[in-house]
């Protein structure tokens, strides 16, 4: 779940419980996001898929430059 701060929640469907999963400022400003069977956080905004690492922290994006327009491919 995102809040309207930014900030991503995590409900544990087996105990109901709802934690911090990551702070808006960590995960910057995206469109959507989807967790993956290895723990990683894909997100993807207009111009750019991002993979997230909620332990080490790093991003790495995936595709896109974060300019819109064409790029000529």
């Amino acid at each position: 779940i995102r809040d309207v701060s930014g900030s991503v929640r995590r409900v544990d469907l087996g105990t109901g419980v709802i934690s911090t999963f990551a702070l808006g400022s960590e995960v910057g400003n995206f469109a959507s996001f989807a967790f993956s069977s290895s723990g990683f956080v894909y997100t993807a905004s207009d111009t750019r898929i991002s993979r997230w690492d909620p332990v080490s922290r790093a991003v790495v994006v995936i595709a896109g430059t974060g300019e819109s327009g064409f790029s000529g491919d």
